[in-house]
């Protein structure tokens, strides 16, 4: 069994939420993480601050968010992947997310 881990420097990423009407909310994620190979499988965490802009308000709050996931290779051109994330809010409950699908390579 072999293991790697790697140090990811930093990973930029920006969301943003578009409801039926206009554009609600901006974020900017600045993360740092390691991520690593075990056998078949890859797996990665992340994370940092989270600087969101929504509309009509002045300025950004900065909170925390994170991400925890990883890839099974089923083959070489098949892997399932899975991924939670989470992120404060503030004085208000935690925002959480999951992702699950299959991506294959041609």
């Amino acid at each position: 069994m072999s293991v790697a881990l790697r140090f990811v420097p930093i990973l930029p990423e920006i969301s943003v939420s578009v409801p039926s009407t206009p554009l609600a909310a901006r974020t900017v994620d600045l993360h740092v993480g390691y991520s690593g190979t075990v056998s078949k499988f890859d797996y990665y965490i992340q994370g940092g601050p989270a600087f969101t802009a929504v509309a009509d308000v002045d300025g950004t709050e900065t909170e925390l968010s994170g991400k925890l996931g990883g890839t099974y290779n089923v083959s070489q051109n098949l892997g399932i992947y899975g991924e939670f994330s989470g992120v404060s809010n503030g004085d208000e409950d935690n925002n959480y997310g999951t992702k699950l699908g299959a991506k294959y390579s041609f």
